[in-house]
């Protein structure tokens, strides 16, 4: 079987325009506790948020001062994006007065590397597992660059459009297995994605501001500064995927032709002392089983990919909940895109996607910027518009209704920039970058409040349901 049965013919002979648009989206929001003046915040977790390891809602990533909103599979992306709101509420209802979500993906004010808290576990299995997994990433990586948050994006296409899918490839390749034809899917939605996922940078990307306290490889890209602690770029677009980005150290390059080379290959890396353990592989798309936290390649092996989750993307400071539900749309149609496109090569061309994404992440608002496509160049403009111009063929073509999508799309690659990293300029050159991602923080809390105050219908319903996320809610 080959990728090039995942077309927009076979989609559209074979599954309704709702059964293509359904599936399980998920939301992991990660966000750093800050105080009103910018300062990072340095005390503990909040109890009223619960075990960190054991709450399946909101949690910590890297750091003790880094939260984590994580919401569960939704039916839809409208959903999903609700779901992210009351939870993000509920988080901000119960920080102390003086702490906020810092809304950027690049730090509030730092305290030196020595001073940054790591998350600190107890009270259940993995706890110490975990602590020491994070020290060694900082020995490895610097304390500072762990400090970088962002959204992931998780995926499946509705498992009952899935099996429709197969069924009606399976008409002409009798012995085609379920579980492989369902990896291949998501293998070739990870393949593409890799190639495209500088557009999705381009037209989402939104961390080109630093303050002072951040590390000297990132400020030194932003020329830009004045005397309120201010660095910003007028030239990139996100350098949380640049260079100065959480990365391995070392580009790896697992194959993606099957689940059995990809495990071999990320095993291999462990044994060569690459990786201290497989989920150490930063890869932009991460191919995701039944079990990912107990045994990731041992549950891919036995389940095979439950969904695809995403890691390419920037908080949106201008968002309440870092996502807005328009980009989550976005996303959701480049996934499909990725689905059915051809793919443009294997893994040869691995070099040339990580080099697009560089490019775009630190000169994505310059209006001449070249990128390469199968070793030929093209202004990132350029394919960007053919992109777009693809994904509204594919939304017409199966009627998926997704127009205001599309036409946000070809908003941002106009003439004039309309996006959130220039935006950001525009912020930062008025207010300053601490003041104003403060200044939005306060603002969102207070809004978190007084949503709260006034729930109704499926809000309310949301409430209610993830109570037990933030038991000291009241």
């Amino acid at each position: 079987m080959k990728d090039e049965i995942f077309t927009i013919d076979t989609f559209k002979a074979a599954l309704m325009p709702d059964e293509m648009l359904s599936g399980n989206f998920g939301v992991e929001r990660e966000s750093l506790r800050a105080h009103a003046d910018g300062q990072l915040a340095l005390t503990p977790h909040p109890a009223a948020l619960g075990n960190k390891l054991t709450n399946a809602y909101v949690t910590t990533d890297f750091s003790e001062s880094q939260v984590e909103i994580v919401t569960p599979p939704c039916p839809s992306v409208h959903e999903a994006y609700q779901t992210l709101g009351a939870l993000t509420d509920m988080v901000n209802a119960v920080l102390p007065k003086d702490e906020y979500l810092w809304p950027n993906s690049i730090p509030c004010v730092l305290p030196d590397d020595k001073d940054i808290p790591v998350a600190r576990y107890a009270g259940a299995p993995g706890a110490e597992k975990a602590m020491q997994y994070r020290q060694n990433l900082v020995k490895k990586y610097g304390a500072k660059k762990q400090m970088f948050s962002g959204i992931h994006f998780n995926y499946s296409l509705g498992e009952e459009a899935v099996q429709k899918l197969f069924q009606s490839v399976r008409q002409h390749t009798p012995t085609l297995e379920y579980q492989d034809f369902k990896n291949r899917l998501y293998l070739k939605i990870a393949k593409n994605y890799l190639t495209y996922r500088w557009f999705l940078i381009f037209l989402t990307g939104a961390s080109i501001a630093a303050h002072d306290t951040f590390m000297p490889s990132c400020l030194k890209l932003m020329p830009w500064s004045d005397d309120r602690g201010s660095h910003y770029s007028k030239k990139g677009i996100s350098f949380r995927s640049g260079s100065p980005g959480y990365k391995n150290n070392e580009a790896l390059y697992p194959r993606y032709d099957s689940i059995a080379h990809f495990i071999d290959d990320l095993e291999g890396f462990v044994a060569q002392g690459k990786l201290s353990e497989p989920k150490e592989f930063y890869a932009q798309a991460r191919l995701k089983p039944a079990h990912p936290k107990e045994n990731w390649l041992g549950s891919l092996k036995a389940d095979g990919i439950r969904y695809i989750e995403i890691r390419t993307m920037d908080l949106n400071p201008f968002d309440p909940n870092g996502i807005s539900e328009l980009d989550m749309d976005i996303v959701h149609l480049l996934l499909l895109y990725c689905l059915l496109k051809p793919v443009i090569g294997e893994n040869s061309d691995r070099k040339e996607a990580d080099d697009n994404e560089w490019r775009v992440a630190e000169q994505g608002q310059d209006a001449f910027l070249v990128l390469h496509r199968n070793g030929e160049a093209i202004l990132a403009k350029e394919w960007a518009r053919e992109i777009v111009q693809d994904i509204d063929c594919m939304n017409r073509t199966l009627n998926l209704g997704k127009d205001a999508a599309v036409a946000s799309m070809q908003a941002r690659l106009g003439d004039v920039r309309d996006d959130h990293a220039a935006a950001l300029v525009r912020l930062v050159e008025d207010q300053g970058y601490v003041y104003g991602m403060s200044h939005l923080a306060k603002q969102y809390k207070a809004g978190s409040l007084e949503r709260l105050q006034h729930p109704s219908g499926a809000y309310e319903e949301a409430l209610i349901r993830y109570k037990a996320a933030v038991p000291d809610l009241t």
